[in-house]
């Protein structure tokens, strides 16, 4: 208590004991002028003040609106004074207290200097209208496109611009709902603006005339759709994560517990096998990650009893399903058992969704395992589907389906011409005519790069060896394991491959990889891209490295996330993960590059963790 008085009389000396404007007023060595604020006791803003020296005014000038959205009127009935002057200095009459300033009413005071000067100074309050007269966003509403716009402002001789970048062909129908946001209560002019919504189609606004809420500013934009500078062909531009998803107890996403196996992108779907229910086939936005419940994949004729891990695309970007045959006895968990267990049944099928997903899918493939096209290979096919990739269109010219037969070193293809079956083969990686024991598991692939026979691919073993190789001709290369960015694997199951991809893109030739590794019973999968050029060799997944998901800091969004990694151990404190994904190894990669061919999304998702997409382009930003 004897600190607070000493401190109260250390004021008084100081400031001689007048009227208490210390409470609103500061005195301030070396300054010779004054500057004033007001503050409305309405939103306790305080504002600046004009002082005019010449005729001793102070002006405060207070926004009309108070608000930048709602029409609420700045009240000058209430209003405090504070002044910075020089050291000594004092009002006469003071400045405290609350003043009424509306009406025109004004407030007469005198500064009193220290050296005993005496200036009247008048005081009033104005409310002033905006001159402010910009357009400070334009944000495209769609959900599940993501568009850049640059905003320049203008000039005293030239106009502003709003550029759209012309990323992806879906830009143009997205920014017919663009969302306009000017400086506070300016007005927009433009042809087809709505103002009631604020909505604008910049395909048809190419001029927008913004006027200040006092109406003595205009600013003009003018609005353009370009294309970004392109990177040289051998190289990449821009990479963005596009969104992560982490399917948990709290939040499924439509995942069912060792269900989901396989991915497929198609037109602007990215479908989600389900081998439990091929009905509950999920389907998400390929560009925002959100999922559409109102879409579903139509399955109308296909079997009651088929069971469906494995769907793909093919050339033509058609939704393309094969059923899982296999002769094992399986136990409950999918896997290889002894007695007591179910058999699948024996059809070899395949469809392709002609007319888009919600149309009846088409029988393209119809056969059985223990029929004379698989019992007369070298041996009997066992089990076939978990996995099918296509290259070519499977309506017109040639193209080739594949998938894997489990546990043997062989791709079963199915050749086509013109949509028809015309032959079907074994091919198994070989050198010189000589074969090469290859071990395959659940998520492996045969890649085909190439439609001609004797066909080349790649081929993932998807499992702890962590081996991708590619068969070219009589020519059969294995890529060397990364030294770094890559969690390697010595044999033993604590690391693997889950599931990869290629693509064909910008003068290269892209492998995406999802690396994993185990640690207190939770798996975790990044993603590995690397250019492994049109003639791979054995070091091109470490020479060839363009980003990896986990370790890319400058990528948006990388990192320990969903949109850095998948995972079985909660990224959300408190949640729990939909299962795990241990011994099964289920999971999938797969690319889409654009029409124009100037951007190519990826996609990763594992089975019971989630799914991730990145997105790289030629675009030099």
């Amino acid at each position: 208590m004897k600190k607070y008085l000493i401190i109260i009389v250390s004021l008084c000396l100081v400031a001689g004991c007048h009227t208490p404007d210390e409470l609103v007023r500061d005195n301030i060595d070396n300054v010779s002028t004054l500057t004033v604020f007001a503050t409305l006791v309405q939103n306790s803003t305080e504002y600046p003040a004009v002082v005019d020296e010449e005729f001793r005014t102070v002006t405060f000038e207070v926004p009309y609106y108070i608000s930048d959205t709602e029409e609420i009127m700045s009240d000058l009935s209430a209003i405090k004074f504070r002044a910075n002057m020089p050291l000594g200095a004092v009002f006469e009459p003071s400045l405290t207290g609350i003043h009424d300033m509306s009406d025109d009413n004004v407030f007469v005071t005198t500064l009193v200097k220290e050296t005993g000067e005496r200036i009247p100074y008048t005081f009033r309050a104005v409310r002033k209208k905006s001159d402010a007269s910009s357009i400070v966003a334009a944000t495209v509403t769609s959900e599940d496109v993501r568009v850049t716009v640059n905003i320049t402002e203008p000039t005293e001789s030239t106009h502003g611009k709003l550029t759209i970048l012309n990323t992806s062909g879906s830009v143009a129908d997205a920014i017919s709902s663009t969302l306009l946001t000017a400086s506070p209560w300016a007005t927009i002019y433009a042809p087809g603006y709505d103002p009631e919504t604020g909505i604008a189609d910049l395909n048809y606004a190419t001029e927008i005339t913004v006027v200040s809420q006092d109406g003595t500013s205009k600013s003009v934009y003018d609005v353009s759709l370009e294309m970004p500078q392109l990177v040289p062909m051998g190289s990449v531009g821009y990479i963005s994560s596009m969104f992560g998803i982490q399917c948990t107890g709290s939040n499924t996403y439509g995942f069912e517990p060792d269900a989901n196996y396989t991915i497929a992108v198609v037109g602007s779907y990215l479908i989600v096998s389900n081998s439990t229910d091929f009905n509950k086939m999920l389907v998400f936005n390929r560009f925002s990650g959100r999922k559409l419940d109102d879409v579903s994949v139509n399955t109308s004729g296909i079997d009651a009893d088929i069971e469906i891990r494995a769907i793909t695309s093919d050339g033509e970007g058609r939704l393309v399903a094969f059923s899982y045959t296999s002769s094992h006895s399986m136990d409950s968990t999918g896997e290889l058992a002894g007695q007591d267990c179910h058999v699948t049944p024996s059809a070899v099928k395949a469809w392709i969704w002609l007319d888009g997903i919600e149309s009846a899918p088409t029988l393209i493939i119809d056969d059985d395992i223990n029929g004379p096209t698989f019992t007369s290979m070298v041996s009997n096919v066992t089990e076939i589907g978990n996995t099918v990739c296509v290259k070519g269109s499977l309506t017109s010219g040639p193209a080739v389906l594949t998938t894997i037969d489990k546990f043997v070193s062989r791709i079963i293809m199915f050749h086509f011409q013109d949509g028809r079956l015309t032959s079907v083969t074994q091919e198994c990686p070989n050198i010189n005519g000589s074969l090469q024991w290859v071990s395959t598991w659940n998520s492996s692939k045969a890649i085909p790069t190439g439609t001609s026979a004797p066909v080349d691919y790649f081929l993932s073993q998807a499992n702890q060896y962590q081996q991708v190789r590619y068969q070219d001709g009589s020519n059969l290369v294995s890529l060397d394991v990364p030294t770094s960015r890559w969690w390697a694997g010595s044999g033993a199951y604590d690391k693997d491959i889950r599931g990869f991809d290629f693509v064909e893109f910008n003068g290269m030739w892209l492998l995406a990889i999802a690396n994993g590794y185990t640690s207190g019973g939770n798996w975790y999968h990044r993603l590995y891209v690397a250019n492994v050029t049109n003639v791979p060799y054995p070091e091109a997944l470490t020479t060839g490295f363009i980003f990896d998901s986990r370790e890319s800091t400058e990528i948006s969004g990388a990192g320990y996330s969903p949109s850095g990694m998948t995972s079985t151990y909660p990224f959300a404190s408190g949640d729990t993960p939909l299962g795990g994904n241990n011994y099964a190894r289920r999971g999938d990669v797969v690319f889409r590059l654009a029409e124009d061919g100037n951007s190519v999304q990826v996609y990763m998702m594992n089975t019971n963790a989630g799914l991730f997409a990145y997105e790289i382009t030629r675009y030099d930003m």
